[in-house]
Formats: structure tokens, C-alpha cells, sequence
């Protein structure tokens, strides 16, 4: 739904329900060798994720976004490493139970001048995963997380022009179940 409040203001609220079904090789359950003590075997009984979400944004004059987002996942499929006989170790697929995540996000294009324009965006979630594996393999992961990404972009003489960009990550979860450093 989208709501025009002025010349300068534009809202919309949108709901999305998606799911994102298990490949082949995830779902292959033979051992696929990568190293001396490395394999691969997908899950059989791999079910798919479903995703409900929604987003709240707002345009003001066309150039600072802000997007209000909730979205809760179930089975979602993430990668698991487990020990085997001796120092070997098989990388699986399973499901977790549930994810949370809980994100502003705030976007603004620039034009500082005719030959210089930037673009930046700077997002905070809250992002929570739970799932219970048996045998004590609990996953009870909750982070709150930051990304800032900035991009600069000149013209050059003919019609050259040359990109930097740059981005930073606080640390964070990735997949349900790692956990990520700081990045730049």
C-alpha cells in the first residue's frame, strides 16, 4: 500500500510471505569428499523455509529512504559442522526452529556537486535464532548489529567516471548459528 502524504512524502507498507526451498546438494545425503578430514553430505529430510515480513517506508523528497522492517523465518536452512570418527568433520544441512529480525534502515542519495554524488546507507537490527537439535545442540543466538555502507562516485572527463566505496560491519551472526567478526 502506498500513501502520498504530500509532494515530499511518500509511505508504503508492504507484506511479503516467501519461501525458499532446499537444492539438490543440500538435500543429497551421500558424502562428497573436500579434504583429508573435510566432507560434505546433504540432509534428506531438509525441510523448506518459510519468511513472513513486514516494511514500513518513508521517502521524503525522494532522497532519505527510511525502511522500518520485521520478519520472522521458520526451518530455516543453515549449514551445521559435526565431528566424525577420529579428526574428520561433515558439513550438514539442518533446520533451525525460528529467526526474528528487527531492522531500521536509513538511505540517502547525494549529489554534492555536478561531477561528485555519494550514496549512503546505515542499518541497525536486532536479530534473534532458536532451535533445539537434541543431544544438547541448542542454538539460542541474539545479536543486536550495525552496517554502514557509503559509496562515492565521480565524473571524470570523457564520460569516465570512477566509483569508491567502502563498508563496515559490527559484529554480527551469519546462517543461524556463526558467528561473524568485525568486517571492513
Amino acid at each position: 500500500m502506498n500513501y502520498t502524504l504530500d509532494k515530499k512524502n511518500l509511505f508504503q507498507l508492504s507484506f511479503s510471505r516467501r519461501i525458499k526451498r532446499p537444492s539438490y546438494q543440500n538435500l543429497n545425503p551421500f558424502e562428497f569428499k573436500q579434504s583429508e578430514l573435510s566432507f560434505r553430505r546433504g540432509n534428506p529430510f531438509l525441510q523448506p523455509e518459510y519468511s513472513n515480513s513486514i516494511q514500513l517506508r518513508h521517502s521524503h523528497n525522494y532522497r532519505i529512504n527510511t525502511t522500518l522492517a520485521f520478519s520472522h523465518t521458520t526451518d530455516i536452512m543453515l549449514g551445521q559442522v559435526t565431528a566424525g570418527e577420529g579428526n574428520e568433520e561433515f558439513y550438514t544441512w539442518l533446520n533451525l526452529a525460528d529467526q526474528y529480525n528487527y531492522s531500521l534502515n536509513i538511505a540517502m542519495p547525494i549529489s554534492i556537486t555536478s561531477w561528485w554524488s555519494s550514496f549512503s546507507s546505515i542499518t541497525a537490527f536486532h536479530r534473534e535464532n532458536r532451535g533445539d537439535f537434541g543431544e544438547g545442540r541448542v542454538v539460542d543466538e541474539t545479536v543486536n548489529a550495525l552496517n554502514i555502507y557509503a559509496q562515492q562516485t565521480f565524473k571524470l572527463p570523457n564520460d569516465i567516471s570512477m566509483e569508491l566505496s567502502g563498508f563496515f560491519n559490527t559484529p554480527s551472526i551469519y546462517g543461524g548459528n556463526l558467528r561473524i567478526a568485525t568486517m571492513w
